[in-house]
């Protein structure tokens, strides 16, 4: 979804997003598949996203559609 989400931004936006948010700040940042840490580190810095708690990010979960409708909702604001 973090993957997406850039994607999506940076087309509208025609630039790079960029983010270097350090994920070790989230419990679970060891839980992060390698291929989606530098979009979760993006879309993190960007203030799309955030934990689910302080220190819990819970990236294997699935989304709810309360956390997706909000990851759009943070799309287009910025947008």
């Amino acid at each position: 979804m973090a993957a997406l989400t850039v994607r999506v931004y940076e087309y509208l936006n025609g630039t790079v997003a960029t983010g270097s948010t350090e994920l070790e700040r989230y419990a679970d940042a060891d839980q992060v598949s390698a291929w989606a840490r530098e979009a979760i580190m993006k879309a993190v810095a960007g203030g799309f996203m955030q934990g689910q708690a302080p220190d819990r990010f819970n990236p294997q979960a699935e989304a709810t559609r309360a956390e997706a409708a909000q990851l759009i909702r943070n799309l287009l604001q910025r947008y």
